[in-house]
This record gives C-alpha cells, structure tokens and sequence, in this order.
C-alpha cells in the first residue's frame, strides 16, 4: 500500500528545491524553525500556530505556508492545507515541493486529474523529483491508467533505485494489474532493501493471494501483522486469504481483529458473516450482515451475503427482496443472480430462473453452477438437449458437478483449494496420480413432513472425506437449501450411509474429499386435482353448436407448427396482426378466440397435478397480469392435458401486456369475459384466449347470457384443436 502521510511529510521535507523562496525576516524565520520542531514532535496544533505568526509577520514567506499545510494534513484539514499549498505557489510559482504536498492531497481526495497535474508540474521543474514521480503514477493506477503509473515508478525508481517504498509500490500497481509475478519480484526487491518494510510483506500478500498461493499470502500478511500490529486490512487480508482456503475459524478470528482496530469496517462484517455462513452459523451470520447492510446499504456483497443466509435458514421471501436489491445495485452481479436462480428453481419459477441463470453467464462465463442450475431448470421443463448442453459445460469447469438423478447428483472431485493430487492432513483431493472414488451404496434422503408442507424443493451440496475402508468419515454442507426444516440434515444422514470403492495413489487406497449433490423435488406432490371445465364451458350446448353442417376445418401455420383447428362456419378470421397469433371472431355476437404462438415449454403438461400446483400456476398468473382470478383448473381435452384459468370478467385497462406478442391479446381481454387454456408438445406451450367482449353499455346480465352461449362453442372448439410439428 501507499506510504502513510507521516511518510509523505518526511519525504517533502527531505526534497531539495530548485528555486529558493523569498528570505523572510528573522523573526519569521525562527517562528517556522519553531513551528518544525513542534511538527516533529507532532505538537501540530502549536505548530500551525508558530506558522502563522511566521506568516502575519511575513505575508510572502512561502516555506511557512507550504509548512503549515502539511501541519494542516496531520489534522485532517485537507481544504486548508489545499489553500496553503496555493497560496505557496501563488508567491513561488517554481515551488515544486508546494506542487508536490497538494497534489497528495488532491489525491486523496479523490481529485485524481489535480493530482496528476500537480505531480507534473513538479517534475516539470524539478525532473529529479522521484517522489513527484511515485506518487503521479499512483494516481494514474487510480484512474486505470495501470500502464502509465508503472512507467512513472520506473522513472522513480531509476532516480532512487535504493528505495524499497517505490519497488513496493511498483509491485502494488502490478498487482493491480495482474502481473502477479512481476509484483512479486518487485516485492522481494523491497524486502531486500529493508527487511523490516511491512508493507512489501502486505503487498506481496496481496501478489501470492492473486495467484492462489494461499500459504504464502498468509505467511507473508502475518509477516506484516508481526512488524506493524494495529494495521486493520493486514487482519483483514489475511481474513480473505483463509477465507478462500476455507479456514473459517482462522478468517472470523481475524475479521474479529479488523473490527476491533476499526468497528465500522464493513468488508469485515460482510465477510465474517460469510464465515459464519459456511459453518452453518445462521443467527452469527445474519446479524453480521444485518451490520454490514446498515453500514453499506449499497453494498451488493453484503445483500447478497444476506441473501445466501436467508435462503439457508428457509426464509426464501426475504432473500429474493436481498438479491433482487443486490442485482438492482449491480445488474451484472453474476453471484447475486446465480443465487436468485436457484432460489426460483427450487420454487419451479423456471422462466424467471433461466432468465437470471442467463445473465449470470453473461456477466461471468466460468461460473460453472449457473451453468448447473440453468440446466435444472431445463431439466424441469422437459427441455432435454439444453439441460444435457448446460450440465455438460457446468462439468467442464468445475468436475465436481454432476447430471443429478431423481435425488443425488453423484459425487464430484471435492471442493478444497488444494490442487488435484495433493492431500491435506491426509485427506487427498482426487487428480493427478489420485483415481476418483466410485460410488458402490447410495441411499436415498427422506423429506420431512415439514419441508413438504413448505414445499422446499432444490438441492444440497455436500462434501464428505472418504476414508482409505471406503467409508463416509465426515460430511460437512458446501450449499445450503433447507437448514429450518431438515432437508440438509436428511441430506447429511443419507450421505453418511454411502459406500465407496475409495481412491487409490500409485494403486493404494487413500482418504479423499469428494462432493456429494443430493435433490430434493416434490413434483406434481398431493391429491390430484379434479378434472373439470370452467362453469360456462359446462352449460347445455344449443341446436346449431351440435350440427356438424355449420363448421369448418382449418390448418394455421403458427411459428413452425400446423394448428388445425374446427370452428363454426362464417366466423371471421384475423392474422398478421402479430406474428404467429390468430384470432377468430364470430360476427354475430362479441366473442371469439385466439390462438398465441407457440412458446418454449416452461413445464410440461402431462400429469394430472395437484390443487396445490394448480393455486401456484394462479397466484403466477395473477401477479405478470396484475389481475385476480376467479378460478383454476385442468381438463383432458382432445386427447390432451389443458390447464386453465378463469379471469372473470375483467375492468377496462387493467391488463398488462407482458410481450409485444401478447399485446393485440391483451387488447381483447380488457374489457371482457377471459379464459385461458395452455398445453404443451414437442416442447412447446400452446395457449388459448377464449373471451367474451363487453359492448358498449353491455349489462352484467347480458355478459352472462353471451358466455352461456360461448362456454358450449369454446368446449367443442376445444375438442377439435391438436398440434403438429411440420
């Protein structure tokens, strides 16, 4: 990290100038010696005192203007050490020094241009001023400029190649810029020069952290913590470092140290109760980041942080609003996105999961489980090459995830940051010369009674060691989905009963960590529902909806498929309105039909389901519309499987239209009677819009007596409506 102020002071006074300020008198003069003895011994209130006697008594003494601003940076008055500095160069406007002090308050500010122009201006009169130059190329990797800031260290460097500040620096900068081993040579350089430097040590954390040598950074951060002990993100460094190397004790003991040195560090909170997370500490990790939120209501991290513990302790309805809040902050949140997929797979919210599993690989194409959870909710809708696509890639970066079958994904190569091959207190993470165990038992989990009245369905990750015997020593939760209601316990007592053939090196038997996935899913779970039409469609037909005379055939090419359809004869048909869509209207009273085109099947629709299932499908309908519904349901018709749902009669204005597909549909459901049917074949969702229009000063009566005439003509058009694909 960048030198301290107290650093930046000594460094100033050191600068020899190119250009001598005026000579003030002698009084003035001995009230500044003055003033730089009280500063030395950090009395800076007397000496911004001695200062500006030094001042009044000579207004053009420059040296005591630029003295007291640096006095006022020690105090944290940064606007008054701004107008010092000026008021320097304004007397000596060759003041390098004076170009130099505001340009480091410029930056740390956050006034990165300023700085940068001061710092020039400094080696523009001064070209010796290695300092002018360390510090204007750390402004320039505050502004990205990675490239321009190391060729400015390297110039500083090749004025004062003995300082192990600027080759620290330069490996900060690297780091930044991922040249980890470049970085690291710097670092070692610095070191060399001063063995006691802590900050090369922190820095050079940061450099092996970067390229996952995760012994080393913690080493070299506790290194650093040995020579400076009240530095807090030394603490908190390391804190990440066994973070990542799942040292989850060690990480909350120092995330613990960082808040003692600075209550209202709030990474600290976020990742500690990422730690409590881990250790399944949910009351610990949810007022952790109950404190971080409060601290950074901003902070995507700590709301999806909050959101992960949520779910984990089954409170699914409060994670979605920390998730959705976290994406709102950061809409390329490939994390927070992920997560809120999962949580709307195990709620069967497929389109809306797929959307978010999508965006998620947009915003971070190597994150292998959103890959694995899109591929679940493919799985779900019956789309198989998608899922079998999706599962494949998911594999390809992380082997440990696996095709689930009804209720285990297999077993996967371990979690662990420990490369393949290599073992851990004896526990060997399969790679390399370690073979893979092989499954010889599964036993299937149980679901509780309480998670099934809850309905939680999604999956568990475990990880367990497997000892040299073949057999489960310990099984611990990698990834949560029910820690109310019992599923990761069940989960953890059906992995325990697993038998192994375990891994083998140089062909003995070895103790390794492998990932276990078990899935949890409730189906079409409970009494099925009765089989039924809306009340309308029931009511006896008349004489003319009977005779076969007055109908006709037709064939509709509708986005790829033929839709055949019967319908009475002389009804008028519309298409090109939308495309794909076909309206069908009779002339002679205000009701009709139309068929939506195609779409990808969310769910397939071939098991009778549940009441409970049912309700879901309502409350999903009634929240895209808006609207309420008045009934749901689901009938065998035409030798398919049709769920439907009943609008009622629905108010003037008051649909949304979701798609621009949708939007002439929406057009014909205001202001009417509606009903929708929905199937699905050859993977696709085919929806029906059945509707009776409201005339103009039409009574509710008149409403009732139009649907009893339509419900029996829908009912038969019904019979008569298959698909093929061409």
């Amino acid at each position: 990290m960048p030198a301290s102020c107290l650093l930046v002071l000594t460094a100033a006074l050191s600068v020899v100038q190119p250009a001598a300020s005026p000579q003030p008198g002698d009084d003035a003069t001995r009230h500044n010696a003055a003033g730089l003895t009280k500063a030395r011994s950090r009395a800076f209130d007397e000496a911004i005192a001695e200062y500006s006697e030094a001042i009044r008594l000579d207004p053009t003494f420059a040296e005591a203007y630029r003295n007291r601003g640096l006095a006022e940076i020690n105090n944290n008055d940064l606007d008054g050490a701004v107008r010092d500095f000026s008021r320097a160069i304004s007397l000596n406007p060759r003041y390098a020094s004076a170009f130099y002090d505001r340009g480091s308050v410029y930056r740390r500010q956050k006034n990165f241009d300023g700085a940068i122009e001061d710092f020039s201006q400094a080696v523009a009169i001064n070209p010796t001023f290695a300092n002018a130059y360390e510090y204007r190329g750390l402004s320039r990797a505050d502004k990205g400029d990675d490239e321009g800031a190391i060729a400015d260290l390297t110039t500083a460097l090749s004025l004062d190649a003995k300082s192990a500040r600027k080759y620290s620096t330069r490996g900060y900068v690297k780091t930044k810029k991922k040249d980890f081993d470049g970085a690291i040579a710097d670092l070692d350089q610095a070191i060399a020069l001063d063995p006691a430097y802590s900050y090369a040590y922190a820095n050079r954390g940061e450099a092996r952290a970067g390229k996952k040598d995760l012994p080393g950074a913690i080493a070299d951060f506790t290194k650093a913590i040995s020579l400076d002990a009240t530095h807090a993100p030394w603490y908190y460094s390391r804190g990440l470092a066994r973070l990542t190397a799942r040292d989850n004790d060690g990480a909350i003991a120092d995330f613990t140290q960082t808040l003692g040195l600075n209550p209202n560090h709030s990474g600290a909170l976020t990742r500690r109760c990422q730690a409590h997370r881990a250790r399944a500490e949910w009351d610990a990790a949810i007022e952790d980041c109950n404190q971080a939120v409060a601290l950074a209501p901003k902070s995507a991290l700590a709301l999806t942080l909050r959101g992960q513990v949520r779910s984990s302790r089954g409170d699914n309805e409060g994670a979605t609003r920390d998730l959705s809040e976290a994406i709102n902050l950061e809409p390329k949140s490939a994390l927070a996105l992920y997560e809120r997929c999962r949580i709307e797979v195990g709620q069967s919210a497929l389109d809306r999961a797929i959307d978010d599993c999508s965006r998620a690989i947009d915003a971070d194409s190597t994150l292998a489980v959103a890959y694995f959870e899109r591929a679940s909710a493919f799985d779900k809708r019956g789309n198989a090459d998608e899922a079998t696509r999706d599962y494949a890639r998911a594999q390809s970066l992380d082997a440990k995830l696996v095709k689930p079958t009804t209720f285990a994904a297999g077993i996967g190569t371990g979690s662990s940051a420990t490369a393949a091959g290599t073992a851990v207190n004896g526990v060997y993470r399969p790679g390399g010369d370690v073979s893979a165990p092989r499954v010889t038992r599964e036993v299937r989990p149980q679901y509780t009674s309480e998670a099934m009245e809850a309905r939680i369905q999604g999956t568990v990750m475990l990880e367990c060691v497997v000892g040299a015997d073949g057999r489960v020593q310990s099984v611990s939760v990698l990834r949560s989905l029910d820690a109310v209601h019992g599923l990761d316990t069940e989960a953890m007592k059906a992995a325990r009963q697993w038998s192994f053939e375990p891994a083998t090196r140089n062909g003995k038997p070895v103790a390794s960590s492998v990932t276990v996935s078990m899935s949890f899913s409730l189906g079409a779970s409970g009494a099925p529902a009765p089989l039924s039409l809306p009340d309308a469609f029931s009511a006896a037909p008349s004489d003319d909806s009977r005779s076969d005379e007055t109908w006709q055939e037709q064939t509709f090419e509708q986005s790829g498929f033929h839709t055949h359809v019967r319908y009475p004869k002389g009804w008028a048909t519309i298409t090109g309105v939308s495309e794909g869509l076909v309206v069908l209207q009779n002339p002679a009273e205000p009701f009709g039909l139309a068929l939506l085109p195609p779409q990808p099947a969310m769910i397939t629709i071939n098991q009778v389901a549940s009441k409970a299932d049912l309700q879901l499908l309502a409350d999903g309908a009634s929240k895209g519309t808006g609207l309420p519904i008045a009934a749901s349901g689901q009938m065998r018709v035409g030798g398919r499987l049709w769920f439907w749902l009943d609008f009622g009669q629905i108010l003037p204005g008051s649909v949304k239209a979701p798609t621009p597909g949708f939007a002439y549909a929406g057009s014909l459901v205001n202001a009417t009677r509606a009903w929708i049917f929905t199937t699905t074949a050859a993977g696709k969702q085919f929806t029906v819009l059945f509707y009776v229009a409201r005339m103009s000063n039409a009574s509710a009566e008149d409403m009732t007596r139009v649907s009893g005439i339509a419900g029996p003509v829908f009912a038969r058009i019904l019979e008569g409506l298959s698909y093929k694909a061409p």
